[in-house]
């Protein structure tokens, strides 16, 4: 039985793969606090002046000027004690206003590094299909049907499942050399930018193209569902003008029915 079937293969276009580089900013210098204010500075006057006031009451019998002077000796540390809690309510205005900044940015850079990962994956998967996409092209005739061509990069590179895979874009992380003194908010953003380095569970591939075989151990069905999987592969996206499939197979693994023969045209 013969049967002819057309095939009109499209034009390749994959999603785009992230490559630049994303820069997790260093964290700005944080104005220095207010200098704590000694307390003799505070007090050491205070004391000279009500000493004073008392050692005027009794020479002059006045005591209504010492209490002019007595009240007089709490202005000065009262006009110091105002000042620093200024000065410190200033610092930590400009603080907050700067670690709200760094905030910001960084929650900025996440999104970014979040979009990166999102569009790598969905390169990887539009790359590398699953072996169900596979079966679904051939049954509606994608456009996608032998869509690898010998000049491709991905040329017999075959999906052999999934796992950990590396970012395709850099970070550039701010080194730290004494975390103890580092910031918090710059040890979060090195954390946060160090979780992005890797993918979860990411189409994982081979190039047989490269090293010419594959060999493939562990329990026998495993073995068969990996092997069903890249010979699925390879008959869909690769066209029988380029690749060639052959099977060596024992004598009670052979089914004892042909299969139909079919010549295919691009």
């Amino acid at each position: 039985m013969r049967r002819e079937i057309l095939i009109r293969r499209g034009q390749r276009k994959p999603p785009p793969l992230p490559t630049e580089t994303v820069e997790i900013p260093r964290y700005p210098n944080e104005p220095s606090p207010p200098e704590a204010v000694s307390w003799w500075l505070v007090v050491a006057p205070a004391f000279g002046m009500m000493a004073m006031a008392i050692g005027i009451g009794f020479i002059t019998g006045n005591f209504l000027y010492a209490m002019v002077i007595l009240s007089v000796a709490f202005i000065y540390p009262s006009v110091i004690l105002l000042r620093r809690r200024e000065s410190r309510k200033r610092w930590v205005l400009e603080r907050d206003r700067i670690r709200r900044a760094y905030e910001k940015h960084i929650g900025t850079v996440e999104d970014q590094l979040k979009r990166n990962r999102a569009q790598q994956l969905t390169f990887l998967q539009w790359t590398h299909p699953e072996p169900k996409d596979l079966a679904a092209w051939t049954a509606r005739g994608s456009e996608r049907l032998w869509e690898r061509r010998p000049g491709d990069s991905d040329f017999l590179r075959l999906r052999i499942g999934v796992g950990e895979a590396k970012a395709s874009y850099a970070i550039d992380v701010p080194s730290v050399d004494i975390p103890e003194l580092a910031p918090e908010l710059l040890l979060a953003a090195r954390e946060m930018a160090l979780s992005f380095q890797t993918l979860e569970n990411a189409p994982h591939s081979y190039d047989l193209g490269h090293h010419g075989t594959l060999g493939i151990s562990g329990p026998r069905r495993l073995r068969e569902g990996l092997a069903r999987a890249i010979l699925s592969g390879i008959a869909t996206l690769h066209a029988p003008d380029d690749v060639a499939i052959f099977a060596m197979l024992g004598a009670l693994r052979a089914s004892p029915r042909m299969l139909p023969r079919c010549s295919c045209a691009r």
